[in-house]
């Protein structure tokens, strides 16, 4: 498992009760399997959703632990899922987005440290107050900006 997006960039902003952080994305990532990808479709249908339909089943079972949402039918599937510490979006052989986190981070590190991360809140911050902050709603995802 390996978390990605604002968790690991910093660039969450906070929800409607003032906390700092958005829901958690963590991706689960299988050793030795190709990534999930528009040139591997059989690694969609052969491990991706098998394997999302296995974390749902197994998440319904864990006591204090209430799945939302399981989506096949998109351009990443996800199972989203809740505890009364954390909501959590899961995904399955999707390396792409661990790898942009990673870089929007050392960006934000380099050069004036803090720039880069205050100017990405306020475009975030700008986007969500005309409600298109939210790829699944058909804008662009905190990467576009």
């Amino acid at each position: 498992l390996e978390p990605f997006g604002s968790y690991v960039t910093d660039l969450g902003l906070p929800d409607g009760d003032g906390n700092g952080r958005s829901d958690l994305d963590v991706v689960l990532l299988l050793h030795g399997h190709r990534a999930d990808s528009f040139d591997a479709k059989e690694v969609r249908r052969e491990l991706v959703a098998p394997t999302i339909d296995r974390l749902a089943a197994m998440l319904r079972r864990e006591p204090g632990v209430a799945v939302k949402n399981v989506i096949q039918k998109a351009r990443v599937p996800i199972v989203t899922f809740e505890t009364r510490e954390l909501s959590a979006d899961i995904s399955v052989q999707q390396p792409f987005g661990v790898l942009n986190s990673w870089h929007l981070r050392d960006l934000c590190a380099s050069g004036w440290p803090g720039r880069l991360r205050a100017l990405a809140r306020s475009v975030k911050s700008w986007a969500k107050s005309k409600a298109i902050h939210t790829a699944k709603d058909g804008a662009l995802s905190s990467y576009g900006y």
